[in-house]
């Protein structure tokens, strides 16, 4: 998966369930819990409210002000997503 498209990695670990999330609210607040794809024993806290993402990553502290997502941030964004439409 290293390497692999930031959107692409984020569906990868959408599909293989390493996306749990915490809290889903009617606001569009989202917590949830992200395993790395290549450091499994690693777990990290996104959080979402509308208009805004955070990542506890490296990846996604390192560019959390210019607007690009992790692939973590874009697993929940997809989980969340299917879940809103079920």
């Amino acid at each position: 998966m290293e390497g692999a498209p930031t959107l692409t990695r984020g569906q990868q670990l959408h599909l293989e369930g390493h996306v749990r999330i915490v809290r889903n609210n009617e606001d569009g607040t989202v917590v949830a819990m992200v395993r790395s794809g290549t450091h499994p024993v690693l777990t990290y806290r996104v959080e979402a409210t509308p208009g805004d993402w955070t990542c506890a990553c490296q990846h996604g502290q390192h560019h959390q002000d210019c607007g690009h997502r992790c692939s973590h941030i874009e697993a929940v964004a997809i989980a969340t997503k299917l879940s809103d439409e079920r």
